[in-house]
């Protein structure tokens, strides 16, 4: 399992800035780094401290970054390393790996603060979220944390980046490399029981902490479970979708009965971050899902309350139509203030298992 989606251009700029990007765990690895690294100390067997770090890397790092002054001396290995080492600790105590007990792919929203929301793409023990509100002028602003992590539990944790692109509509779209990364903080998300979750993210040193639920606009929020294998013959098309050749963008789907609500999360014509939303594509008879396609505005994204969005926070700026060939291939159209645009479109994969919704 290794993280190659939207956008392969981040995994692939991580590595440039010097920041590897999260993969799965090594425990082979872990076996090589705890016996040059921690055996002197703490013995062949794991025990007096590393046994409570199976599969807990953040112990690890707490430790080494000042709560065992002893082992300052590690706190250089990286996030990957640490991994890998709660892994072989685990792996020689005989706990298996951290797996979640649901699927979490979906869009959520508080629906008290309707008009800013957070999609979530859950492969294997990663969330992909894709945070799409506004920033301090009420212009739409689209964050992303490429890489949210398992850390125990069912909480996930990861980086945040702002990234810039090319135009929407640029021809060749040139996915985006290093230069157009910026993280900007981090974001946490837990998931509880109840079928809410608590999100803290903080942007630019501002924190953010919000109550968060599946939005639901249909008879029922979908039902997603994971596969291993292909989904080409999928009906429900709830997922992140992209364009493999252009990296840097993507369209979240969320399918509820036969209406599609999908976030684009593009850029305009200076490069900046830009999403739009089709709040009800609805299906038609040649089975295609049509609607339109609208940019909003609305209160900057640490606004306290959040006043909901209204009519004068909504513009129709075009329509978008979405054409599935099968459950794992399609085409997106799409037009913007008379700018017409149309992609092909795969689901993204970029772990291991991967949802499936219905």
């Amino acid at each position: 399992m290794r993280i190659r989606g939207w956008a392969i251009a981040i995994v692939a700029a991580l590595w440039a800035l010097g920041g590897a990007p999260a993969r799965a765990q090594n425990a082979a690895n872990g076996e090589i780094l705890y016996r040059a690294y921690c055996e002197a100390c703490h013995g062949v067997v794991p025990a007096n401290g590393p046994d409570r770090a199976a599969n807990d890397p953040a112990r690890i790092r707490a430790a080494a970054s000042g709560g065992v002054p002893e082992m300052r001396i590690v706190n250089f290995l990286s996030d990957n390393q640490l991994r890998d080492i709660a892994a072989w600790v685990a792996q020689v105590l005989g706990i298996g790996p951290p797996q979640p007990q649901a699927n979490y792919t979906a869009l959520w929203w508080n629906p008290q603060e309707s008009g800013w929301g957070v999609n979530f793409n859950h492969q294997g023990a990663i969330l992909f979220g894709t945070l799409f509100t506004y920033d301090a002028a009420g212009a739409p602003l689209w964050l992303v944390m490429p890489a949210g992590n398992l850390q125990s539990g069912t909480t996930f944790s990861g980086d945040l980046y702002r990234t810039t692109g090319p135009p929407f509509n640029a021809n060749p779209f040139t996915p985006i490399g290093a230069g157009n990364l910026t993280v900007v903080g981090t974001m946490t998300v837990t998931f509880s029981a109840s079928g809410t979750a608590a999100l803290a993210y903080t942007f630019n040193g501002v924190a953010v902490s919000k109550t968060i639920q599946r939005q639901v606009f249909g008879s029922r929020a979908a039902s997603c479970s994971t596969i291993a294998g292909d989904r080409a013959t999928a009906t429900n098309y709830q997922d992140l979708w992209w364009n493999a050749a252009e990296s840097g963008w993507g369209l979240n789907v969320t399918h509820q009965d036969d209406t599609l609500f999908a976030t684009l999360f593009t850029y305009d014509a200076t490069g900046r971050d830009l999403w739009l939303v089709m709040a009800a594509g609805t299906r038609q008879a040649d089975g295609s899902y049509l609607g339109d396609l609208y940019r909003t505005t609305g209160p900057a994204f640490n606004a306290n309350p959040f006043t909901p969005l209204g009519p004068g926070n909504l513009a129709v700026v075009g329509t978008m139509r979405l054409r599935f060939a099968n459950g794992s291939a399609g085409t997106l159209a799409y037009t913007v203030n008379g700018v017409s645009v149309t992609k092909a479109i795969t689901r993204q994969v970029f772990a291991s298992p991967v949802p499936i919704c219905q």
